[in-house]
């Protein structure tokens, strides 16, 4: 397969993914780990096997976990706030 096209498949499967998690966030405000977390890990390796890649694996790897972690302490607050029995 030549490489425009391989980038071509990708770009509508990512494409094709954010909107399907897009739809799933405004009916339920939540994203399904079940797509999220292989959709990273998609992410890394065409970072990582491509010859599109944007950056080093090493930043790729650390990027997606700073994400991922700033994500996670915000849904902890946000529970943390709002269903904690202390306020």
């Amino acid at each position: 397969m030549q490489p425009s096209i391989m980038l071509e498949v990708v770009r509508i499967f990512v494409i094709v993914a954010l909107i399907y998690l897009a739809y799933i966030d405004w009916r339920t405000f939540r994203l399904p780990d079940v797509i999220t977390i292989p959709l990273i890990a998609l992410g890394l390796l065409f970072n990582y096997f491509s010859n599109f890649a944007f950056t080093n694996f090493l930043n790729a790897a650390l990027g997606g976990i700073a994400g991922f972690l700033f994500l996670w302490i915000i849904n902890f607050c946000y529970r943390f706030y709002y269903f904690s029995s202390f306020f």
